[in-house]
This record gives structure tokens, C-alpha cells and sequence, in this order.
């Protein structure tokens, strides 16, 4: 029998790194050839040692070095959820019933954590680097940020990290109508417009509609009571404006599920004779939803709705006619608005989102003309739930495809002018709008931009083309349904609670109140697997979600979502905080601060000793490929630390046949660490000591 001894670094050469104790002496000669890497390692020996005939091989004993390094491995991810929260939650004397994913506008979005060995410094840095970049919720676009609780040092947080998902300091409003930017046909057909760089927007003199279609890509708009205003007095023959989300003529001008045969918009109001009916020119409003199994632009019926559809009633206000009580009269007419009942043609044309809800609003000879308002569908004003919006009376609820909206204008007739006189957009060149390869000839091929949609049509991108389709075909957005739509998610004001319950809001005849600093949604971490496959889960209070499991790896362990409705803190704005800002945080915020609530843990599992100089072999099943791993043993110690020093002996050993009809000569010996995909470990330290036995096979075959 024998003991091979193998080290990867010996002090100052003095000891001998491979032996063979089997009534032998080795020579002094014996010696190290120098400090290694801990997890790849060669030992050489003279002279020349002898295994005989029919021999195998065991790992007797390993002592190495841990570092507390973090070790990310392929193909891991965690996802962030900023929507209504699915589980069943108490508010004051009502239970919200569970939802499912189907019922709501939100899906988690998939964080990719780039494979490599960290510090816990580097990897709160790459941790923050792709949640701003993946995050596809703008107010949260470059305002993430993670720090080692060590750091951060805000007297609470013990372990781990520390993430803060920050809607800004303050959300004053910044029109940044004069510097629009790039505006782009929105179509491969000639762009039969001129855009003056800053505001203006003019068709050709041969100008037709589809071929004047624009999209203005310079910023997103801010989705937090964000407005954008059109001077549309120049515009006699009518006009098309709304919203799309982001898109590039490389396949990605629509949704590919998108059939209507019209110019795609995701809001649009239009000005024109509409329909064989109309006998002047009209305000029709479309949204792009699902008819019969279809994407397309179906009419929204604002002027149908009925007393009952608003609290307080809408007649109410607008019986005695005159202003400002005819303000709201086109919202349940019975007749779209017209040139009559608006006596004149539009002048101006306004649309705002707060959260998910849609105002619009039209000015008329002097007068301004709200035509659909779904934050006036409450049921009261006081600490109740709102009353959902009538299906197809309504806008559809933003959501995730549509979180990242930008202004599409397109002019009905030629050589006429509109003018953006407001837009409340956010950011700058910062946050990507989806490319082609044609408007960028460097890059090799289309740029995915920020937003999940841009990045839908792209292979390799976390299934995010499969997620769009999931939001896209939910039932909010199914206008063939016959059961109630959701109600909508609008700003957590300063009398706000947290989804669904809006207060303060729908105020008639004065402009809705109370909108605050962030859209009433929660934020959670999902740090497991839910189901094994994305789906629209018809599961109540299931995440459906394709993550790995970094739940001890963030420090909370066995969780498998964390929700600002239960963990860490919900900040407000300056001088109405639920608690003191955490240490180190300067101004105010509004967002939410998470902690680790255990020490993480590093990595779970074995590592694996590798042997490619000998002549035995093993078989991985989960790479299936014949392997040279010898033995595995844990990478954490029995209590559960997983860094340091480290000593492992095996209880009973696990012989392996060295293959050898005949005597081996051997001078050098090669040994790696390898993790499960047999990639060499890359968080070990100072040296590793290794001690194999080798013995003559106890059988024969």
C-alpha cells in the first residue's frame, strides 16, 4: 500500500510534496516546485516511483483554504417583481382574494448574475450594475443600488447586503418637450415628415398617413403623473397621437401577435371622420388589446359609460351645463365627441398616465374637455377600494410591455403642423432605445435597448420574448372578456396605501389629487424556482418564475420571494417617512430598503478532486462525460461555516481501478478542484494538501 502526499506550495521548499511511504524512503531530492494554484496543482518526484499491476486509487484526506469569495456559477438568475402582490393580504377589514399572474399587468423580470468568483464588495457592485440594466421599470432605471451590509452600516442590517430600490429624491416634473430628440418613421415606407429637431412636427406636401407615422425615441415618459401635450390648432384634417412602447423597423415595428392591420399604437386618440357614421369629424380612442385570440386596436368607448361607472355620479356636475361643469359630459354622452357638443375643432390634446391609469383630455374653444379618466372610478373617497374601470370604456391598465411608453403622432392630411408643447420624460441617452443594425452600422446587429419589450425579439435574452407575450395575452388585456377588469393601480399619495386601495383620487369637478411620489405597486425578489417552466400560472399567489436558488446566497434563506409589503422599509419622501432614512442615505427617497436577514451562504454542495495523470476513470452523469474525478468532498465545514481552513477525511473511502494490467512508472502527479461542471474552483487560498491511497484491487475483474 501506498500515500501519495501532494501539496500545492511549501514554505521556502523545505518539505516534500509527493511520497510514497511503503517501506520506502524518498531521496532529499524530493521537492516542491513551487507555490500553485490551490486548485490546480503538479507535484514531481525523483526518482520515479512504481504503482504495481492491478492497482486503485482512494481519497484518504484533503485540507485546503476557502476564501470568503462568492462563486457564481453558470446560468444563474434571480428575478424582481414590481406589480400587485399575488399572495392573499389583510387590508384593514377586507382580505384581498390571491391572484393569480393572469389577473394582473406585472411579471417577474429575470437578473442575470454574470458567472466568476466575487468578493462581497464585487458582487454587490455586479448585482447593482444588471438590475439597472434589466429591471425594465423605469422609475427604478439607475436607481438601484447594493451594498455589503458591512458598508452600509446602517445599524440594522447585520449580514450580507443591503439593496435600495429608489424612485429618486423628488419627482418634480421637467417638460423636456424642446429637446426631443431623434424622432424616426415608425415604418420602412418613406418618412413623409419633417421633424425641426426641437418641437415641430410638419407633413410633406404629398404626405399620406401611414407614411408620416413618427415615433420621438429621445425619452420614455414618466409614468408617475407624466403628461404630453400636442397644439393640434394647425391640424384641420385630424390627427393620430398616443403611445407605443419602443420599437424598431427590424421586426420589432409591433408585437408579432399584433394582427389589427392598423398603424400600432398602445394608446391612441384620433381626430377625423372616423367611421362611415360619422358625419363630422370625431375623437375616437383605441387600445391595443386581445380580440378573439388576437392582437389589435379596438375602439374605446369612453362616451358609453353610465352614472354608475363614477361615484359621485357624473350628471350630477354636469346637468346645468356651462363651465366647468360640461367638463366631463363626453365620458357617459351616449355619442363620441364631435365638433358640436366641443363647438369647434380641438386645439389642444393632453394625455397623462399615473400608474396605470389614463387621462385625456381635449381643449376646445377655450375649454377643456376631459373624455376618459379611469382614476374616476372609486367608489368613494375614504379608505376604500376603487371600482374597477368598465372594460373597453376604458384605457387598459399599463403594465409590464408598456411601462416604457414614447409619443407616435401621425397627420391625417399633407403640409399641415402639430407642436409637442409638453412632455414630462425621464432620462436621457442613458436609457437605450431599441436600434437596427441600418441606423447603426457599427454594431452588429439591432441594439435591444432597456425596456423588456425592446429586448423581446432578441434570442438568448432570458425568455423575455415568452414574458412579453405572457403580460401582453393576461386578462386585463383580453377585451373579450366578460368578467369584471382589475382594478387599476394608480400613485400611492399622501393618504395612499399600497395596491389596489387608492385615496384621495377622483375628486369631481376638480383635477384628481393626492398622487404622490411612486406607483402604489410592491417590489419583491423572487429567489427561487416557483413552477419549472414560465408560465401565465393559473395559480393563485405563484410567481411563476425560472430562477435558480440564491435565497442563502442573498441571506434569506428558504424564502422564496421577498416583498416590500413584509421585509425591509417603505420610505416616502422627506418629512413623512414610515422611519428615520437609513444611515448614509442623504435627502429624501422614496423606495424600499432591504437587508439580508441571515449570513449568506456562500455555495452549497461538493467539490470534487481531479486527477487527468492517472489511468482510472469515472463517469459525470450531469455533464455526460467520462471523467477523472477521484473523490468530491464539502466546500463548508459541519457547523455550516464555508470559509477558512478546512480538513476533510472520508468515513469509508471509495476505491476506484487504476486500470493497469502493468506496472506504472509515475514522476509527477496533477491534481484540480473542480465544481459539478468540472470548472477549476476559483475561491481557494493560501495551500491545498491532498493524500491519496493506492492499494492492490481486493478483486480480480
Amino acid at each position: 500500500m501506498s500515500l501519495l502526499i501532494l501539496s500545492s506550495g511549501q514554505d521556502k521548499y523545505e518539505s516534500a510534496s509527493l511520497m510514497e511511504v511503503d517501506e520506502s524512503n524518498l531521496p532529499q531530492s524530493a521537492q516542491v516546485q513551487g507555490l500553485q494554484n490551490p486548485a490546480s496543482f503538479s507535484n514531481s518526484i525523483m526518482p520515479t516511483i512504481s504503482i504495481p499491476k492491478n492497482s486503485e486509487i482512494a481519497l484518504k484526506h484533503i485540507s485546503f483554504y476557502r476564501n470568503g469569495y462568492y462563486t457564481i456559477g453558470a446560468n444563474m438568475t434571480f428575478s424582481v417583481y414590481v406589480g400587485e402582490q399575488l399572495l392573499q393580504q389583510g387590508r384593514k377589514s377586507t382580505v384581498i382574494a390571491a391572484k393569480a399572474l393572469k389577473d394582473v399587468t406585472s411579471f417577474p423580470i429575470p437578473i442575470p448574475l454574470d458567472q466568476g468568483v466575487y468578493t462581497e464588495a464585487q458582487l454587490a457592485l455586479m448585482m447593482e450594475r444588471n438590475l439597472n440594466r434589466y429591471i425594465s421599470y423605469p422609475p427604478y432605471f439607475d436607481n438601484i443600488w447594493c451594498l455589503p451590509a458591512g458598508v452600509q452600516k446602517d445599524g440594522t442590517t447585520k449580514y450580507g447586503f443591503i439593496w435600495n430600490f429608489d424612485n429618486g429624491e423628488s419627482h418634480t416634473k421637467t417638460s423636456y418637450h424642446a429637446t426631443m430628440g431623434t424622432v424616426v418613421k415608425s415604418r420602412q415606407e418613406t418618412g413623409d415628415f419633417v421633424w425641426d429637431g426641437t418641437s415641430t412636427y410638419t407633413t410633406t406636401a404629398t404626405s399620406i398617413l401611414e407614411n408620416n407615422s413618427a415615433i420621438m425615441e429621445g425619452r420614455p415618459l414618466d409614468i408617475i403623473g407624466g403628461a404630453m401635450d400636442w397644439d393640434v390648432s394647425a391640424c384641420t384634417g385630424g390627427w393620430y397621437i398616443g403611445f407605443t412602447r419602443p420599437t424598431a423597423n427590424d421586426g420589432r415595428e409591433q408585437p408579432k401577435s399584433f394582427g389589427g392591420g392598423n398603424i400600432f399604437y398602445d394608446y391612441l386618440i384620433r381626430y377625423d371622420q372616423a367611421t362611415w357614421e360619422d358625419t363630422e369629424k370625431t375623437v375616437r380612442m383605441y387600445h391595443c388589446v386581445i380580440v378573439d385570440g388576437n392582437q389589435t386596436m379596438r375602439e374605446v368607448e369612453y362616451y358609453n359609460n353610465t352614472d354608475a361607472h363614477f361615484t359621485p355620479n357624473l350628471s350630477s356636475y354636469n346637468s346645468g351645463g356651462g363651465s366647468p361643469y360640461d367638463t366631463h359630459v363626453h365620458m357617459y354622452s351616449g355619442a363620441p365627441a364631435a365638433l358640436a357638443a366641443l363647438r369647434g375643432a380641438p386645439s389642444a390634446v393632453s394625455m397623462q398616465v399615473f400608474g396605470e391609469d389614463m387621462r385625456i383630455t381635449v381643449t376646445a374653444d377655450g375649454k377643456t374637455f376631459v373624455l376618459t379618466d379611469s382614476r374616476l372610478c372609486i367608489a368613494g373617497n375614504a379608505n376604500v377600494l376603487a371600482q374597477t374601470p368598465t372594460r373597453n370604456m376604458f384605457m387598459k391598465p399599463t403594465g409590464t410591455t408598456c411601462n416604457v411608453l414614447y409619443p407616435k403622432i401621425s397627420l391625417v392630411a399633407a403640409s399641415e403642423t402639430a407642436i409637442i408643447t409638453k412632455y414630462d420624460g425621464i432620462f436621457s441617452d442613458n436609457y437605450l432605445y431599441p436600434q437596427t443594425a441600418e441606423q447603426h452600422p457599427d454594431l452588429l446587429g439591432a441594439t435591444s435597448g432597456n425596456s423588456i419589450w425592446g429586448r423581446s425579439q432578441l434570442t438568448g435574452l432570458l425568455q423575455q420574448s415568452e414574458i412579453c407575450k405572457m403580460v401582453d395575452f393576461a386578462d386585463p388585456y383580453n377585451s373579450s372578456l366578460t368578467t369584471p377588469q382589475k382594478q387599476y393601480v394608480g400613485l400611492d399619495g399622501a393618504e395612499g396605501e399600497t395596491p389596489p386601495v387608492r385615496v384621495g383620487e377622483g375628486i369631481i369637478p376638480a383635477a384628481a389629487t393626492g398622487d404622490g411620489f411612486a406607483v402604489a405597486y410592491s417590489t419583491g425578489l423572487i429567489t427561487m424556482p416557483s413552477i419549472g417552466n414560465l408560465s401565465r400560472s393559473n395559480v393563485a399567489g405563484v410567481y411563476s418564475s425560472s430562477t435558480t436558488d440564491v435565497s442563502s446566497l442573498f441571506g434569506f434563506p428558504e424564502l422564496p420571494q421577498v416583498f416590500s409589503t413584509g421585509h425591509g422599509s417603505t420610505f416616502t419622501y422627506a418629512n413623512r417617512d414610515t422611519g428615520p432614512p437609513p444611515t448614509a442615505v442623504i435627502g429624501a427617497m422614496y423606495g424600499w430598503y432591504l437587508g439580508s436577514v441571515d449570513s449568506p451562504i456562500v455555495a452549497r454542495g461538493n467539490y470534487f478532486l481531479r486527477c487527468p495523470t492517472l489511468t482510472h476513470q469515472s463517469f459525470n452523469f450531469g455533464k455526460g462525460i467520462p471523467s477523472k474525478i477521484i473523490g468530491s468532498f464539502p466546500n463548508t465545514t459541519a457547523g455550516g461555516r464555508d470559509y477558512g481552513h478546512m480538513d476533510y477525511s472520508p468515513n469509508t473511502m471509495t476505491y476506484l481501478k487504476l486500470n493497469n494490467p502493468s506496472e506504472i512508472t509515475l514522476n509527477e502527479l496533477s491534481l484540480e478542484i473542480v465544481d459539478k461542471n468540472e470548472q477549476k474552483v476559483g475561491d481557494l487560498g493560501q495551500s491545498t494538501t491532498a493524500v491519496l491511497h493506492i492499494r492492490k484491487s481486493l478483486t480480480t475483474d
